[in-house]
Parts: C-alpha cells; structure tokens; sequence
C-alpha cells in the first residue's frame, strides 16, 4: 500500500497449501460518521478445511488504509465452502462478499449466503 510516497505492508499468512485469489481494492463514498472516501481492501484465500480433507472453504479478510497504514477490520473464515480436490479455478468473489453504502451513510460489508448470509457496519479504526 502506498500512501504519499510511504510503502506499508501487512503480513499474511493461511495454511499450508492455501491458495490467495487477487487482492480487491474497493471505495467508498461515505457520509457517516464522517463524509470522505474509504479505501478497502478484501483478501480472499482457499484453503483445505483440517476437519474434512476434501473440502476447501473460503476465507475473507477487509483492510481499510487509514493514511496508509493497513488496518484488517473484520473478516470471516469460511465464506463458502466447495468439495474437491483443488479449489475452483475461477469464483466470483465480488458477489461473495459485497461492499456497500448502506441508508445511514456508513460502510457496510453483506455476505448474501443464501443459508447463512450475513452483514454488518464497518467501523471506523484509527491507525495506532
């Protein structure tokens, strides 16, 4: 990530023979709590579940730079979940997660899960 000429990096590690999909840059228009552009970034990654071998679920992380610095906001480990040998070659990650506006004018994340969907605000984090 860089941030006026500053490179800041984070740190990621997963399983053993996780497979990371291309990082998601998403922004946001927002007018709660405060008008401006949010940058997010969402990092998805495959990987075999240690109960059931022949399953591979997905993993979502959200990284919001605030003046650079990378925050992880929130995330969830198992988006979906596929039965295989190799997780798919190509998924929709932009309709397994979405990223929002919601009425109130704050940032919202929904996973449209149809067994379990869920959602929430995104809060805003200071960078220590």
């Amino acid at each position: 990530m860089t941030y006026r000429g500053a490179d800041r990096r984070i740190g990621m590690s997963a399983f053993p023979g996780s497979v990371f999909l291309p990082v998601q840059h998403v922004e946001l228009t927002v007018s709660n709590p405060f008008a401006g552009q949010r940058h997010f970034f969402q990092v998805f990654t495959w990987y075999r579940s240690p109960r059931d071998p022949g399953a591979w679920s997905l993993g979502w992380m959200l990284i919001e730079s605030a003046m650079g610095y990378p925050l992880v906001v929130t995330g969830d480990p198992r988006v979906t979940a596929v039965t295989g040998t190799e997780p798919p070659a190509s998924f929709d990650v932009q309709n397994a997660v979405r990223l929002s506006v919601g009425q109130s004018g704050e940032a919202e994340w929904t996973i449209p899960d149809p067994v379990s969907p869920r959602r929430g605000v995104i809060p805003v984090k200071a960078a220590q």
